[in-house]
């Protein structure tokens, strides 16, 4: 059975932008994303949806990062401290700091 915990960190309605942050762990690694919808992202990108996707990053390397021991604290954390419309900048800067292991998308 896969072991699956999924968290929305932030959300609101901007008309023209509204924006969701969430936070996924799935067999043993995080997945971070947000996603821009409105249209402000069309004029910006050309595309109604905007996201940025932070994956593949080993729940293991994060927890130790972060001093916690279980995905609960780990999640716990994490609502704490990436609840706010700029999480995904200062989670990527968090894990590029760290030097931990992770792929990024963006588009």
């Amino acid at each position: 059975m896969t072991k699956q915990q999924f968290t929305e960190l932030y959300h609101d309605n901007n008309p023209n932008a509204a924006r969701s942050i969430r936070v996924e762990i799935k067999d043993g690694f995080v997945t971070f994303e947000q996603q821009d919808i409105g249209s402000l992202c069309d004029e910006m990108f050309g595309d109604s949806d905007y996201e940025r996707v932070i994956s593949d990053l080993p729940v293991e390397q994060l927890r130790s990062a972060m001093g916690v021991k279980t995905d609960k604290e780990l999640i716990d954390v994490l609502k704490r401290d990436y609840s706010t419309p700029d999480a995904f900048d200062r989670f990527s800067e968090f894990v590029y700091d760290n030097h931990l292991k992770y792929n990024i998308y963006c588009g």
